[in-house]
């Protein structure tokens, strides 16, 4: 599968997790989005987005982290199967 056809994190739905697979971009934007601690392996999820195509903001464990849409579409991921199971 080519990066054209994989989904980024700005193609995630809100609560939707995935895990971090691969990046695209110019070395300083992959840089600046290791220096945030994104990295492969990573899980993160979609927790909402600011008004007017503004940034969109992830959880990755403890942490929150607000994207701009140049940024998330950069950050090639792989969705999570979800438990949809209430306990």
């Amino acid at each position: 599968m080519n990066h054209t056809e994989k989904k980024t994190l700005q193609d995630l739905k809100p609560l939707e997790s995935a895990e971090v697979e691969s990046f695209a971009g110019s070395p300083d934007m992959i840089a600046r989005l290791r220096e945030l601690g994104i990295r492969q392996g990573l899980q993160v999820s979609l927790i909402g987005q600011a008004p007017f195509w503004g940034p969109k903001l992830f959880r990755a464990g403890l942490t929150v982290l607000a994207l701009r849409q140049e940024e998330a579409s950069c950050v090639f991921i792989q969705s999570l199967k979800t438990d949809r199971r209430r306990n």
